[in-house]
């Protein structure tokens, strides 16, 4: 009994140690994106990302999270006069969220299909995360070159 305890406990600490790592990051990089972004051009604030970390709105949420996020990009690309695809990384992003959440559901169903539809959201996740990043960066980039066109 004690030791299915600790386990219980151990694998409820190592999980949210393991969340933490990664989806505070994950928030930051968003946010500090949005940062960069002309406060004329965001449809969402930076600091509201954090709402992603409320449990059952942060799963709504993200997907205002990303669309939004998207739109600011492309207005603020466009206001820069900088040449971006259109959809600012929204596609990918909207992706992730449907599989994490189809990923979710069916766990239910089968662990096997819902592990399958997981892993293709942490692929999806990771695509999304770092494009988010390459944005940030040829946005600072823009900022300390002056006007570059990419």
């Amino acid at each position: 009994m004690q030791e299915t305890t600790a386990i219980l406990l151990f694998t409820v600490l190592f999980t949210i140690v393991i969340f933490v790592a990664i989806v505070v990051p994950f928030l930051l990089t968003l946010r500090n994106t949005l940062r960069l972004v002309k406060p004329e051009n965001q449809s969402i604030l930076p600091n509201q990302v954090w709402i992603v970390l409320i449990p059952v709105v942060g799963l709504f949420w993200a997907f205002i999270v990303v669309t939004r996020l998207a739109y600011s990009l492309d207005d603020e690309f466009q206001s820069r006069g900088m040449a971006q695809d259109s959809a600012s990384g929204r596609s990918v992003g909207i992706a992730f969220l449907i599989c994490n959440l189809l990923a979710n559901i069916l766990n239910y169903i089968s662990a096997v299909l819902g592990g399958l539809v997981f892993l293709a959201a942490i692929v999806l996740f990771i695509i999304y995360w770092v494009k988010i990043a390459d944005y940030k960066k040829l946005l600072k980039q823009n900022d300390s070159l002056g006007s570059l066109h990419v």
